[in-house]
């Protein structure tokens, strides 16, 4: 995504420090947050990357997040 230009990307998952450990392998741009804490912007895409998606199941996001998507 980065590479593709995308100005930002953020990481998120249940606890904020594996979200983090995640988002410091990559540059600046992306940033790791627990569920709790996912900045309130406008996102363009959502992917969800976690086993919840083999089961046709969302992460326990709130739709305030995919209101642009």
């Amino acid at each position: 995504l980065l590479a593709a230009g995308v100005a930002t990307v953020t990481v998120a998952n249940r606890t904020a420090m594996q979200a983090e450990v995640v988002a410091d392998n990559f540059a600046r741009q992306v940033s790791g947050h627990g569920y709790d804490d996912i900045p309130l912007r406008r996102y363009s895409l959502v992917i969800n990357a976690t086993s919840m998606g083999l089961k046709q199941q969302r992460p326990p996001l709130d739709t305030k997040y995919l209101a642009g998507c």
